[in-house]
């Protein structure tokens, strides 16, 4: 008899779907799902397994489509099926495949759904398997690997005509995963060889993956990526597909304390958190896909997810009904933008946008960070969230913002560099519109100082072993950025000028970044001195 108590084991049913949101016919699924949540810690060791973050998607589909690369996409059938258990895990008899004896128990050797290890089981098995193809794991983001042949793997593969190295990324997000690449034959022995060990799908041409539409202009180089049939599953599911759209996330007079009479009457209040929960979260997975439009209305309605109100509710609703009448917009990927203009364009190839309020919230007083980052001329990365200190000055608003910036920043130079991918300089600039002050940061980092209008401040060139440079380049004097604003349309182009920069507050900013850095307050201050002398 085993020591633990037997687990319990239930099925699930699910549809596979077509990127336009029919069912496939021929695809139905069933899975035997096991109860983790009565696992005892001693059933079970390591838990988490990574998967690739959204950014990390984002930056390689534009790689791609700037170089022209093979997008593929696969899938694994019972993936977990694949791996093993390490630890001694029992359950009941299986529900419609009674035993002769009720009182005996199963082993369960496999890691099947459920089990709280299954997920870091598989991706060790497919780590094992992809290091063995001769593939590495990117180090800042353990659900990416990459590989670079400088000789054909195999004999059926040729080199690229124009004597680059054979080139695959494969981004996985549990048991799917994309292959991108510049050799087809490069891909098919990467599945051949995966398929020696797990039941690996080829899906051909990625065209949906986690909800994304992905859409391409070869002949153009240009690509995008819509969620356009996610948001109408989710207006369906909420009986909102023929609502009047909206033109703002949020209500442009604001969000009343009290709810009117009878809102909302088809939830009860018993229901109306769970809902809103489960409102909330499919907005937010929306906000950190493909629509930074409404980031910030999914981060100021995310916190009110343990006790929502009536108002709350009818604001999520708003965002729907904006949603509604933007389902179409989508981010395109491309080596030019027609949109952009001629000023911006050698700008905006690597750019990073930050911007802050100060003490919007009423509540509170807390201030929000926001920024956005451009690869290649695409938007790629963005955030808003509200800050985890009260601002004293909205100066101090927009160190916090910088330094939340920053750190993305410095993400996406090293995940960058791991991939052996392309990258001289992050231009990042931090925008106060109401005190119409600038500041520019610049990854690598370095220094200037002049009295001109497109004064800017200069940091280190590799910030980890302390190189500086001084080097220099002029500001356009406007810039299309997201505004943190929800009232404001999100295409709006907002004009921003660019004045002086006073040695006090550059000092200061510099004292500021140091304390959160550490370890290089001295040598800022002896540079910053030769500089000024």
């Amino acid at each position: 008899m085993p020591v633990t108590k037997p687990l319990a084991l239930k099925w699930v049913f699910a549809y596979k779907t077509n990127p336009d949101g029919s069912v496939i016919v021929g695809k139905e699924k069933a899975r035997l799902v096991a109860q983790g949540f009565r696992q005892c810690p001693e059933d079970f060791g390591e838990t988490a397994a990574p998967v690739a973050k959204l950014a990390s998607i984002r930056v390689l589909l534009a790689w791609a489509s700037v170089q022209d690369l093979e997008i593929f996409q696969f899938d694994c059938k019972t993936a977990f099926l694949h791996a093993r258990l390490k630890h001694d895990v029992y359950c009941r008899p299986v529900s419609g495949w009674p035993m002769q004896d009720p009182k005996n128990v199963l082993k369960i050797l496999a890691a099947l759904y459920g089990l709280r290890q299954s997920a870091y089981e598989f991706y060790m098995l497919f780590f094992s398997l992809l290091s063995d193809l001769g593939m590495l794991r990117c180090e800042c983001d353990h659900g990416v690997f990459f590989g670079l042949w400088t000789t054909p793997p195999d004999p059926s593969i040729s080199m690229p005509s124009d004597g680059s190295p054979l080139t695959l990324f494969v981004p996985i997000h549990v048991d799917d995963g994309l292959g991108i690449t510049n050799s087809a034959p490069l891909y098919k022995w990467f599945l051949h060889s995966l398929a020696e060990r797990l039941h690996i799908v080829d899906l051909g041409c990625c065209a949906k993956f986690l909800s994304i539409v992905i859409v391409r202009d070869r002949p153009h180089r240009r690509l995008w990526l819509s969620s356009h049939v996610y948001v109408a599953e989710l207006l369906s599911d909420w009986n909102l597909s023929s609502c009047r759209p909206a033109s703002t996330p949020l209500p442009c007079s604001g969000i009343p304390q009290v709810a009117p009479p009878n809102a909302i009457p088809d939830i009860s209040d018993t229901d109306l958190l769970p809902k809103y929960q489960c409102l909330v979260g499919c907005l937010l997975y929306l906000a950190v896909s493909t629509r930074p439009d409404i980031a910030y209305a999914s981060m100021w309605l995310g916190q009110f997810s343990s006790n929502p109100t009536r108002s709350h509710f009818l604001a999520a609703k708003h965002v729907l009904q904006y949603l509604a009448g933007s389902r179409l917009l989508a981010l395109e990927y491309s080596a030019t933008q027609p949109s952009t203009p001629d000023s911006l364009r050698g700008f905006m190839h690597n750019l990073g946008c930050s911007d802050a309020d100060w003490a919007s919230d009423p509540g509170d007083r807390w201030s929000i960070s926001g920024y956005c980052f451009f690869f290649q001329g695409s938007l790629v990365s963005w955030s808003a969230v509200k800050q985890r200190a009260i601002a004293l000055s909205s100066t101090e608003a927009e160190y916090y913002a910088l330094t939340h910036a920053f750190k993305e920043a410095l993400w996406l130079r090293v995940f960058l560099s791991s991939l052996h991918l392309p990258f001289h300089f992050l231009f990042l600039y931090s925008v106060t519109i109401k005190q119409q002050f600038p500041f520019l940061l610049l990854l690598p980092f370095r220094v200037a100082l002049n009295t001109s209008i497109s004064d800017f401040i200069l940091f280190a060139h590799m910030f980890p072993t302390g190189l500086f440079l001084q080097l220099g380049y002029p500001l356009p004097t406007c810039l299309p950025i997201f505004s943190l604003n929800p009232c404001l349309h999100p295409l709006s182009l907002i004009t921003v000028t660019y004045s002086a920069l006073s040695l006090f507050l550059l000092l200061r900013f510099l004292s500021f970044l140091a304390s959160s850095c550490g370890g290089v307050l001295d040598y800022i201050h002896s540079r910053m001195r030769r500089v000024i002398s």
